[in-house]
């Protein structure tokens, strides 16, 4: 099986994992309008990067707009898929490798992914959207 990790913005810069990058898929999780980090190492099979921000409920601070939403959730479960299917590992960060990231590492495992061992507080709301579109909500 694939290995999925959830690291923070720092460590993914200075390649500070333990999925090796080479030909494995990057998700690169960033607060709306900041620019994305470079890798230590940019040999990832691709790079995909989503603006939301680590919020679980939108308020005056969090706009609705600003939070992870279906088309985004549908994007990372693909290419979540995709890694599965091609026998990919995938490295996920966040800005400080837990919440948001933390939450794509646990409905990962939930589909196949080999466990994880990093410490994590997933973000209810990306991990509930997520779920979602694995159908992995009780009915």
């Amino acid at each position: 099986m694939p290995k999925i990790e959830n690291c923070s913005w720092i460590d993914f810069q200075k390649g500070n994992h333990q999925v090796n990058p080479v030909d494995a898929i990057a998700i690169q999780i960033v607060d709306p309008r900041d620019t994305p980090p470079e890798p230590a190492e940019d040999v990832f099979y691709t790079r995909h990067v989503f603006e939301f921000f680590d919020a679980e409920e939108p308020n005056h601070s969090f706009p609705e707009d600003n939070l992870i939403d279906d088309a985004q959730a549908e994007k990372i479960a693909s290419l979540l898929v995709k890694a599965l299917d091609e026998d990919r590992d995938v490295l996920v960060h966040c800005v400080v490798g837990q919440c948001r990231s933390g939450a794509v590492v646990e409905v990962a495992e939930m589909i196949g992914f080999d466990e994880c061992p990093r410490y994590r507080h997933p973000n209810v709301r990306v991990k509930r959207k997520l779920m979602e579109q694995f159908d992995l909500l009780p009915r």
